[in-house]
């Protein structure tokens, strides 16, 4: 049972195959993980994880039948038996079976090592990739498109029934389709299902002709199917970057918090169920981002901004609007409330929408453009989500911990962030060469008593970096220093140096290497570039310990002034 009592679902281990004390190990773990103080507990995770624990039971049946518990699992059993997990889009289990069997207490730690060594291989379509700008333009536009349909079918009905009630029909003759129509639907909001004849129990004249006239279920007429009900979740979970299973489990909201005049905000209530102890959450859906309020010529009415289905606050009071009499016939306080065909029923949880029946819905969607269609038949909710993160950068219903980890592992930021650190490092070399004085000679003109560490001083009393005064600056400076000269005799320590300095380029944080030692490699390389190559083999040939520890020592900062 889920947290909130609204979903309940029976797992019967019993009735697997195999060792008795195998199905309870895993039964028991399954209890743990889906109980109360789990972090599986909606429907569908717990579906998922039963999955992987019937799979399992059923590979220790057929391929270690004497086996009588887990802890008899070795790695190479791991490893196969990830491999039978596989499923045919190349997806490893692994979280969900590392999972399960870390709350088996026999099964050994190098197994549980072992499987969560193997990580998920992509799934086809980009994995979890956000979606391009273009790509999300298909995507919400088709989306628009079948809620927009959906809009006019539904409220076109709803003022046959208007008129119906207001007695504009009465003049038709009895088999007039659209007064047999509004005469079915009038009985059906009222009682709940269509009329029928007394006798033999076959529809009426009416419900035949209604049903001949429209061609479609007549109570799909006045309710959202399933896949526009699922339309309606992927542009919430594009617009606002929820998770998919709190987007479709939004309840009605009691309060409307602001005046009917002003930009439309609602407060909902949320639950976000990996959250823990913080699962339950208000979030507010606007009518528009603040970036985003309509200039002062905006003479559009309020209403109609507030139903856009550009706006988080727009679909979903949109969606409020068009599933008020599904919600009234179910007694439910679920927002996403609608008919299954299938079933012929209406109801309220989380539309499932199969791969196959995408083209059937979203047909009118679809332009014959292969590469668009493609985005449209297979697109993924989770990668919307992402792709809500990668356009805003706020934290969604999430720690900024979390934001972070998700921006690094999307292509779209790792290359932006590659191209603003390339700026920043062209910015800091082109400063640090402009601002380069340290001069290169050929012939020494200053004895070794005026050495500093990586070239000579004309004048220590007399720093230009101190006003004239006795100089107080890092070695490094004399990169800097109209006072500094670089003999031949320096040229060993300078590729101690640079070589000490490329060897950071690792172990230092991005920032720091742009800001404090980028610009120096390239003043070093100046400088060690302008003597003739047969000195740099010979300087080279000359560095010694002393040099490397001495360059370490400079970068670390102990032989800056105290």
């Amino acid at each position: 049972m889920s947290d909130d009592g609204g979903q309940r679902k029976a797992f019967d281990f019993g009735v697997l195959p195999g060792h008795p004390s195998v199905r309870e190990e895993l039964a028991s773990a399954f209890s743990e993980v889906t109980g109360p103080l789990g972090r599986w507990r909606r429907l569908q995770s717990a579906e998922r994880m039963w999955a992987v624990a019937r799979r399992t039971n059923k590979w220790v049946a057929e391929n270690r039948p004497t086996m009588s518990e887990l802890g008899e699992l070795t790695v190479a059993d791991a490893r196969m038996l990830l491999h039978a997990l596989r499923t045919p889009a190349g997806h490893h289990p692994m979280s969900e079976l590392r999972t399960l069997l870390s709350c088996c207490p026999a099964v050994k730690e190098e197994v549980l090592r072992e499987i969560a060594r193997h990580k998920n291989v992509g799934t086809k379509g980009g994995g979890h990739q956000p979606y391009t700008e273009q790509e999300w333009r298909w995507i919400s536009t088709a989306m628009r498109t079948v809620i927009r349909r959906a809009r006019e079918r539904i409220v076109a009905h709803r003022q046959l029934v208007a008129d119906f009630r207001a007695g504009k029909l009465d003049d038709r003759d009895t088999r007039d389709p659209e007064r047999c129509l509004g005469e079915v639907l009038v009985h059906y909001l009222r009682t709940g299902d269509f009329p029928h004849a007394t006798s033999n129990g076959f529809p009426t004249q009416s419900v035949r002709i209604a049903s001949l006239v429209t061609g479609r279920p007549l109570r799909s007429l006045l309710h959202l199917s399933t896949g526009e009900a699922w339309a309606f979740g992927a542009l919430l979970v594009g617009l606002t970057g929820l998770n998919p299973s709190t987007v479709f489990e939004l309840p009605v909201p009691r309060i409307l918090a602001t005046a009917p005049h002003e930009p439309g905000v609602v407060f909902v209530d949320a639950i976000k169920h990996r959250r823990g102890p913080r699962a339950a959450m208000t979030i507010a859906l606007t009518d528009l981002r603040t970036e985003l309020h309509p200039p002062d010529h905006d003479r559009r009415p309020q209403h109609v901004r507030e139903t856009s289905l550009t706006t988080p606050y727009g679909v979903f009071m949109s969606l409020l609007d068009l599933t008020e009499s599904a919600r009234h016939m179910v007694g439910s306080e679920k927002a996403f409330t609608f008919y299954v065909r299938a079933t012929q029923t209406l109801t309220a949880t989380t539309p499932k929408v199969r791969g196959e029946h995408r083209k059937s819905w979203f047909a009118e969607a679809l332009t014959g453009d292969p590469e668009r269609d493609d985005v449209l038949l297979g697109f993924s909710l989770n990668r919307l989500r992402k792709t809500h993160l990668e356009r805003h950068r706020r934290p969604v219903a999430h720690t900024p911990a979390t934001l972070g980890r998700y921006l690094r592992n999307m292509d779209t930021v790792t290359e932006e962030g590659y191209q603003l650190i390339r700026e920043a490092l062209d910015e800091q070399v082109a400063d640090a060469r402009k601002r380069r004085r340290m001069h290169v000679e050929a012939l020494a003109s200053l004895g070794s008593d005026h050495d500093t560490v990586i070239g000579a001083c004309t004048d220590f009393d007399h720093s230009p970096h101190d006003g004239g005064a006795t100089c107080r600056q890092t070695f490094l400076t004399c990169l800097d220093c109209s006072n500094a000269r670089a003999f031949p005799r320096h040229l060993p320590f300078q590729l101690a140096v640079l070589d000490e300095l490329q060897r950071q380029r690792d172990h230092v944080s991005a920032l720091r290497w742009v800001t404090e030692f980028a610009g120096r490699v390239a003043q070093l390389e100046e400088i060690i570039a302008e003597f003739e190559p047969a000195q740099r083999t010979q300087a080279r040939d000359q560095i010694t310990d002393l040099h490397r520890r001495t360059a370490a020592r400079l970068l670390t900062g102990d032989l800056d002034p105290i």
